[in-house]
C-alpha cells in the first residue's frame, strides 16, 4: 500500500506522457490529477488499508485491495471499491480522465484528433 499512489503516477503519466495538460500533485500521501477545473483526489489511508477517492464525475469512493484477478488488466489483485461491484479504481480513473479530456479538447480539433488517434492506439 505503501506505493500505491507512485504506481499511479507512473501508470498515469505513462498512458498520458504530458502533452494534453494533465497536472499531477503528489504530496503527503494524497494524489491530485486535474484535467482543466477537474480535480481527481486519491488519499491513501493506511490505518483503514483503503484508498479514497473524490472524482468531479463519480463523487466520493472508498477502495479496498481485492486479491482477484483484476479484469481489465489480467493482474493478480486490483483496488475494488467498497461500494458499487465491479468499480475497480484504475480503470475507472483512467476512463474519466479520458472524458474529462475529451471535453477539455473540443475546442482544440487538432489536439484531439490526436488524442482520439493515441487513445485507440493505446487500447491496441
Amino acid at each position: 500500500m505503501e506505493f500505491v499512489q507512485d504506481d499511479l503516477i507512473e501508470e498515469i503519466d505513462d498512458l498520458f506522457g504530458e502533452e494534453i495538460g494533465l497536472e499531477m500533485d503528489y504530496s503527503s500521501g494524497v494524489l491530485e490529477v486535474a484535467v482543466g477545473d477537474r480535480m481527481w483526489v486519491i488519499n491513501k489511508q493506511s490505518p483503514n488499508k483503503q484508498i479514497w477517492w473524490s472524482s468531479p464525475f463519480s463523487g466520493p469512493k472508498r477502495f479496498e485491495w481485492s486479491s482477484n484477478s483484476n479484469p481489465i488488466t489480467g493482474e493478480d489483485g486490483s483496488w475494488m471499491c467498497t461500494k458499487e461491484d465491479g468499480f475497480e479504481l484504475v480503470s475507472n480513473l483512467i476512463r474519466e480522465l479520458d472524458d474529462a479530456i475529451e471535453e477539455e479538447l473540443q475546442d482544440d480539433r487538432d489536439t484531439l484528433q490526436k488524442f482520439n488517434s493515441w487513445k485507440g492506439e493505446r487500447a491496441s
